[in-house]
């Protein structure tokens, strides 16, 4: 296994390994974390006009999310509309 003579053989040969990890660590209960790269954060500070932070926050509220998820999650979606055309 994992000896494929082309990189087609050699990705298949490594998606059927981890798939085998997965199995054997979900049979015995073992804890499967998110990569930390989806995990982690990191405060920033950007500009914002205060009459806008307002509008903002109220609308977020209204979604019962914090000000941070709600931009996280709005520029998520454009950045998925420009990509692919579609939210």
């Amino acid at each position: 296994m994992g000896d494929g003579e082309t990189i087609e053989e050699a990705i298949k040969d490594v998606k059927s390994a981890f798939i085998s990890y997965l199995d054997f660590a979900l049979k015995n209960g073992e804890e499967i974390k998110e990569p930390s790269h989806l995990t982690k954060t990191r405060r920033v500070n950007i500009t914002v006009p205060i009459y806008l932070l307002e509008k903002i926050d109220k609308y977020a509220k209204s979604l019962n999310k914090n000000r941070s998820t709600f931009l996280v999650e709005s520029a998520l979606k454009q950045i998925k509309k420009e990509k692919y055309g579609r939210e």
